[in-house]
Formats: C-alpha cells, sequence, structure tokens
C-alpha cells in the first residue's frame, strides 16, 4: 500500500532533523573541524543540492548544531529546575545538577558548546537567544540570594545595567561579578570532569566535587 505523500512542511522539518542528527553524528566521529554539508547528504542519501537548500556551508552547519544544542540543554536544565514548584535554593541545585548530568550525557555537544572555538568561525548573533538561556534562568535564581556587590567602572556598570535589564534579572549591575564567577566555575568544572582534566585521583569523584561546588554557591549567596 502507497504511503500518503509528505506535506512540504514535513519534508522540511525531517530535512532539518536529519541535518542536525547527522551532523551530531559528525561531531562524535571527526569533532566540529571536519564538519562536512557534503557528507551529510551522503548520509541521508539525497544530492548535495538538497541540502545545501537548508544549510550552505560548514559555517552555517555549525551554527544549526549551536543553537540546537543550546535548546536542548537549556530546555533540560529548566524543565529539571521547576522555577513555579521549588524554592530557589532547590531550584538551584536542580538545575546545575541537570547542566552536569546533560553535559556528562553529551559530551561532544557540550565540547561544542563550551570547548575549544573553531579556528576561523564565529558564532553570529542568532546563536545569543539560545547560548543565555540557561545562565539567565541561573542569574535569575541567584538573584534571590544575599549577593556582594562590587565597585564597576562606568562603561561597565552600563553594560551590567543593560544586560541585566535585557535579561530581565532582577539584581543590581554591581552584582554581576558574582553571577559571572559563578557561571565560569561551574562551567569550568564540568569541563574538568568532561574532558578528563580532573585527573585520575579525582575523575570518579566528579558528581561529589559537583555536589559540593553547589552546596558551596547556596551557602555563599544565603539561598532561602
Amino acid at each position: 500500500m502507497p504511503q500518503p505523500r509528505r506535506t512540504h512542511a514535513e519534508a522540511r522539518a525531517a530535512m532539518q532533523e536529519g541535518i542536525v542528527r547527522e551532523g551530531r553524528r559528525q561531531l562524535r566521529g571527526h569533532g566540529p573541524a571536519k564538519l562536512s554539508v557534503r557528507a551529510i547528504a551522503r548520509q541521508l542519501e539525497v544530492a548535495p543540492s538538497a541540502v545545501y537548500r537548508y544549510v550552505r556551508s560548514r559555517d552555517e552547519l555549525l551554527t544549526i548544531l549551536l543553537i540546537a544544542s543550546y535548546e536542548e540543554l537549556a530546555s533540560y536544565v529548566e524543565q529539571a529546575a521547576d522555577t513555579t514548584t521549588h524554592a530557589p535554593r532547590a531550584c538551584l541545585e536542580r538545575s546545575m545538577l541537570a547542566l552536569r548530568e546533560w553535559a556528562v550525557e553529551h559530551p561532544e555537544q557540550w565540547a561544542l558548546l563550551y570547548g575549544t572555538p573553531v579556528v576561523g568561525y564565529d558564532a553570529p548573533a542568532s546563536t545569543e537567544a539560545a547560548g543565555t538561556r540557561v545562565i539567565v534562568l541561573l542569574a535569575r535564581i541567584l538573584s534571590t540570594g544575599n549577593m556582594p556587590e562590587v565597585p564597576l567602572s562606568p562603561a561597565l556598570h552600563a553594560v551590567a545595567r543593560t544586560e541585566l535589564l535585557d535579561a530581565g534579572v532582577g539584581c543590581r549591575p554591581e552584582q554581576l561579578p558574582e553571577i559571572l564567577n559563578t557561571w565560569t566555575a561551574t562551567v569550568g568544572l564540568i569541563s574538568a570532569e568532561v574532558f578528563g582534566h580532573l585527573g585520575a585521583e579525582f575523575s570518579a569523584h566528579g558528581e561529589e566535587l559537583f555536589q559540593l561546588h553547589i552546596d558551596a554557591i547556596c551557602s555563599r549567596y544565603h539561598l532561602p
């Protein structure tokens, strides 16, 4: 019995899904520097021209994979945080544990997001909205606590004020360095585990070390 023909929208969605799936397969096998649109076409068993309608270059493919991974990570963390149900301390713990869990389960995607930048590639502004979802979530949770303030130069103060307002984070610009320090320390600790930089002695204790990191943050900011 013949199968019903897919609509244009269904065919487009299937192609986009296939591009992301095969792009991630290439990431696992070869890393971002060797992504190939033509190789994706071969895997999808279509002419290269069919794929080029959706992605015209390696850089566009990288952008698609970046946004897809950012969105997947953010949705995973946001669902775990469940800010409408839990108190800030529980939200922070749940979101950060989900962040680490996703990274451990998807090391190639984590490396694409937070690893060594790909030579010759500059992420466009279109990646910003997806790329900041997790840090904005954590910033909103942290803003419910008691964060220290540090003096900022007028130029940095203006930038911090604009960014916090745009993100809807309810803290003062002078508290932004605390948010950034917490974020970079968190990404750094997760990356050290995912990329094998903790060393043989500590690699087996990544989960415990990360829990201690979370506990220290909650205590430092007196999260309710």
